[in-house]
């Protein structure tokens, strides 16, 4: 990143990584900015937006766009995390937390039985390969969220 002595806005996704990774704690920055084993999903889509062109058009009027998007029927939010984490005062405290709403040993016989017992839509997040996306529909998914994560850890 080149030298910011002028105070100029981050003008790139590499200036704000870098402001990021000035600014956070070391542990929550390397989580954020890593991904699993050899990081070679993450390499690849990193590539594969290097190669998206956006067209920069103009003379279009701006004025009054709604970037507000639904999901399901349902506004889509990202709401206040600080909220919905009771006592998570630490990126560690937050961490544990999350970890602790992951169970390992759910199974598609579980997924299954949430849909007989929730008559609200179902949506399953995280689906990476072809075959899961099947399952879910059998098991009655309503929605799938297809993502690589681009090699998240989990």
């Amino acid at each position: 990143m080149e030298d910011r002595s002028l105070n100029l806005a981050p003008a790139s996704v590499a200036d704000y990584r870098e402001l990021a990774r000035k600014k956070l704690p070391r542990q929550l920055f390397d989580y954020i900015d890593g991904a699993a084993y050899r990081e070679t999903t993450m390499r690849a889509n990193v590539e594969d937006l290097r190669n998206v062109r956006l067209r920069q058009r103009i003379l279009r009027d701006v004025s009054d766009i709604d970037l507000s998007v639904e999901v399901l029927g349902k506004p889509l939010t990202f709401g206040n995390l600080e909220a919905a984490v009771p006592g998570a005062r630490s990126p560690a405290e937050f961490k544990d937390w999350v970890d602790g709403q992951f169970d390992p040993s759910v199974t598609w016989d579980d997924l299954a039985w949430v849909r007989q017992h929730w008559p609200g839509k179902l949506v399953l997040k995280g689906i990476l390969d072809p075959e899961d996306a099947n399952e879910a529909v059998e098991v009655g998914a309503d929605a799938i969220v297809v993502s690589n994560h681009g090699g998240w850890r989990r």
